[in-house]
């Protein structure tokens, strides 16, 4: 059975939604997230955050061979927010997430630390590898964004036309972020070498799959709550092949072909059907391993990032928890001037019902004293 960690929800009382820590909202902001950079906003998010009352949501995390990726009910809002962090906080002209300075991976976490109920993992055996998921998680949104930037700097002149390219920064990125990266990324020949190589290995890959946006170890958590074990074996038939596409390509089918006859071996040396059959080894004798990954089954977690300092790692580092108090006095002032707002508009409505009352009751004696006058 795949192993799962996860804890009930924290309590966040009824602190006002998180903002970036370098920048505090005033009072007279809403409390959902500016548009900034990210074509996401997470918007789902903000709104469930405040129904639940400002309280952590529990998230779950698989921990099976090292994975340590967010699964569960709350999985989809963990990594949108991931991605939509990264996004908007990220500088975009370092070569990989592992040169991105470490303040801005400090407020992502921590931010992670306000919408979910990460701090119930702190002193478990799980909080180092889920700090490593969570690092992968960045690096990979980190490297998609920057594909997508250059393809809009290709789109926009590329190398043959760099001075275009400058003028037209993506929509919703600031111009002199976007040269920045121009200048300091794309066009350097460090990145250009690393692009190569890339292209080469991409040309390399066998096949794609059917999988879609769900995770490998979603899919495997769904799994194990319907069945009680991953099916690795016939999860990997099941991305690879559609009854409307067959098999994904011709390799696809001869690889599937491998894996029964594998599978089928394991099973005549285990002592019969009824005995488990570890399909992950299946998978690794008949498909091999590449570079970071199980075949069909995971990547593999590793330290992409340095060791952060102790401090860096603290969701409630002195600095934060200043510009959170700081926030939160603000918010509860706020409060407590639409409060004062609030009686002052009462008591205007009750002065004004009260001379509509008092005009009423004088008109009235009036019609009445001409009427018997």
């Amino acid at each position: 059975m795949a192993d799962v960690a996860g804890y009930h929800g924290g309590d966040g009382g009824d602190e006002p939604p998180h903002r970036h820590p370098y920048r505090v909202p005033t009072s007279c902001e809403s409390s959902k997230p500016t548009k900034r950079r990210s074509s996401g906003k997470n918007l789902n998010l903000y709104d469930k955050f405040q129904k639940n009352g400002s309280r952590p949501f529990p998230i779950e995390f698989d921990y099976s061979s090292n994975l340590y990726r967010a699964v569960g009910q709350n999985y989809q809002l963990f990594i949108r927010l991931i991605s939509n962090e990264v996004d908007r906080h990220a500088p975009f002209h370092y070569q990989s997430w592992q040169e991105v300075p470490g303040d801005v991976k400090m407020s992502i976490l921590t931010t992670l630390h306000h919408y979910f109920d990460l701090a119930q993992y702190h002193n478990t055996e799980y909080w180092d590898g889920i700090k490593l998921g969570i690092q992968a998680d960045c690096a990979n949104r980190y490297k998609d964004r920057k594909t997508k930037l250059k393809k809009h700097f290709d789109k926009e002149g590329g190398y043959d036309n760099t001075a275009r390219a400058n003028q037209n920064p993506p929509k919703g990125m600031n111009p002199e972020e976007w040269v920045q990266v121009i200048d300091g990324l794309f066009t350097t020949s460090t990145y250009k070498n690393r692009s190569l190589k890339n292209t080469a290995n991409r040309s390399k890959q066998l096949y794609g799959s059917y999988h879609g946006t769900q995770s490998y170890a979603q899919r495997r958590y769904d799994e194990v709550k319907e069945g009680g074990e991953p099916q690795h074996v016939e999860g990997w038939r099941d991305m690879h092949f559609k009854g409307s596409s067959e098999w994904y390509n011709q390799l696809a089918e001869q690889h599937w072909e491998n894996i029964t006859d594998e599978l089928n071996k394991a099973k005549s040396t285990s002592g019969g059907d009824d005995t488990p059959v570890d399909e992950v080894k299946v998978l690794q004798r008949s498909l091999g391993e590449r570079r970071g990954h199980v075949r069909g089954v995971r990547r593999k977690v590793k330290s992409i990032t340095p060791d952060l300092p102790p401090h860096m790692y603290a969701p409630v580092a002195n600095e934060l928890q200043q510009q959170l108090a700081d926030a939160n006095a603000r918010w509860t002032e706020q409060q407590r001037i639409n409060e004062m707002m609030q009686q002052q508009i009462n008591k205007l409505i009750t002065n004004d019902l009260e001379q509509q009352r008092l005009q009423t009751s004088t008109n009235i004696k009036f019609r009445k004293n001409q009427i018997h006058g």
